[in-house]
């Protein structure tokens, strides 16, 4: 009956026709097809038809399938991975449906403007580049960004802001499930992933890496976190009501945010994620991870001063612990190798062994990172072109490069000149503006999540001085975070 109803009030109710027809004569030329084929060609019929009905949904199976791209690459070698594919569908969908109904419009985009310039002054550099494949790879990446950005904004409203942030941190609680897992209850895992003196290897999910699953779990994280301790008080005071009716907990993901029982809900995803970023053992997502926590507990009270005595107390008990032997030895040694990292200096001709041979490795790449800006400030090597330039500008001793610098502030800066590096930081100066004035003008669910948006954006500019979190469709992921923050501005405006 909802359907048919549909159908009478849709003004594109021929597109939902044109696939139901399409999805009927593709069952019918498959019917002397093998069974496997058949059940394949059916389930993407009706993946196809359920994305072209609404495209939410073919949002949320793209954040679902995105961290298996490295995956799908290494076991089939195919140059587009199911997460492309499917935002294709989902954002071509989107554009049929607001063609037919005269409806595409991006009224309330303030961070388009910001996006475009810094995209279109890094493709500039593309003239220059050794490989323009690579750099064409890089431009679509943040056409992507754009594209799910608009999307977002467009089609996405207050109401169903809920099942977009449930379809986002499902996503990332099926990574950090496996993380676990991988972890300590697999017994095995890569050799050169085992973590020393312990029976445990390091998480890396469906990514093939841990750094770019603990980016993940960074990035997904502040969220539930943000959105929990918006809560507090109706939590503390609703605790009888779910001590007194369990159910409550299993309320719908539209509402599950705003009530009561968000907090028995999101608890135990909180610490299923936090386990994964503790599981991947990366040293650069812990100090992300901690910069966002730091940050998110001083903009939490709307009185500066108390935000910042509640960071100091966090810092002296960390700080504390950790001089006072509390913390695990195994824990203490990976924080204090911290302070490496933190130190640039030339590498060339320091002797290499198994202590010192990560933190030789990276500061190498940053070395020709350098060289790279020092001969070309101003036009760079060319977008996306760091590996495709590093020959000639490698140490001895590290002829191979490892995709990029291990700092995506030399890297954008290597690549793209120093036109680049100042458009990405004006770029990233109006989202943080942006989401500094939403934390400020928001109340409820909604502060918590323009806070938790903070955390995001703070964890990924600190982890992003030791890797590259633009990686394995993860840009996908703030493609649609800067679109939720877009839309509680939206909503206040209202």
């Amino acid at each position: 009956m909802a359907l048919v109803q549909r159908f009478r009030s849709s003004r594109a109710s021929w597109i939902d026709a044109a696939a139901i027809v399409a999805a009927l004569g593709v069952g019918l030329a498959l019917t002397r097809l093998p069974l496997l084929p058949l059940a394949a060609a059916l389930v993407g019929g009706a993946v196809i038809f359920a994305i072209l009905v609404e495209p939410l949904i073919g949002l949320g199976l793209t954040l679902l399938a995105a961290p298996f791209s490295a995956l799908e690459r290494f076991q089939w070698g195919l140059p587009l991975d199911s997460s492309q594919v499917l935002l294709a569908l989902t954002l071509g969908a989107w554009l049929l449906r607001g063609l037919a109904r005269r409806q595409v419009r991006f009224c309330f985009a303030p961070l388009l403007a910001p996006l475009l310039i810094f995209t279109g002054v890094a493709a500039l550099s593309l003239w220059n580049a050794l490989s323009l494949t690579a750099g064409l790879r890089e431009l679509l990446k943040w056409l992507q960004i754009i594209a799910v950005y608009l999307f977002v904004v467009e089609s996405i409203n207050r109401n169903r802001l809920p099942w977009l942030i449930g379809m986002t941190l499902a996503a990332a609680l099926v990574q950090a499930g496996l993380g676990i897992w991988q972890f300590g209850l697999s017994d095995w895992g890569p050799e050169h992933f085992a973590i020393a003196g312990t029976p445990f290897y390091r998480a890396f999910g469906t990514f093939h890496q841990p750094n770019p699953f603990a980016g993940y779990m960074g990035l997904a994280l502040p969220l539930v976190v943000g959105i929990v301790i918006s809560n507090f008080k109706s939590e503390i005071s609703n605790l009888k009501f779910h001590l007194l009716f369990p159910a409550s907990c299993f309320l719908p993901p539209a509402s599950c945010f705003f009530s009561p029982a968000s907090c028995f809900l999101l608890f135990p995803c909180a610490l299923l994620l936090a386990g994964g970023l503790v599981a991947s053992w990366s040293r650069g997502a812990w100090l992300g991870a901690a910069a966002a926590m730091a940050v998110m507990a001083a903009f939490w009270p709307r009185r500066w001063w108390l935000g910042v005595g509640v960071v100091s107390v966090l810092v002296v008990l960390v700080v504390g612990g950790n001089a006072l032997g509390m913390l695990p030895s195994v824990v203490r040694d990976r924080l204090a190798d911290l302070t490496q990292y933190a130190q640039f200096y030339d590498v060339r001709g320091v002797g290499v062994n198994d202590a010192n041979y990560a933190v030789i490795e990276r500061l190498a790449h940053w070395q020709a990172a350098v060289d790279m800006i020092r001969w070309n400030l101003w036009t760079g090597v060319g977008w996306g072109n760091y590996e495709a330039a590093y020959p000639s500008f490698h140490l001895l001793n590290w002829p191979y490069a490892l995709g990029h610098a291990h700092n995506f502030l030399l890297n954008i800066t290597a690549e793209t000149g120093l036109p680049g590096l100042l458009a990405y930081l004006g770029m990233w100066a109006a989202i943080f503006w942006q989401t500094l004035r939403a934390l400020s003008r928001t109340s409820g669910w909604q502060r918590g999540l323009a806070l938790g948006v903070l955390g995001v954006w703070v964890h990924l500019h600190v982890h992003n001085l030791f890797d590259n979190l633009y990686v394995s469709n993860l840009w996908i992921h703030l493609g649609v975070l800067l679109g939720m923050l877009a839309i509680i501005e939206q909503a206040k405006d209202k």
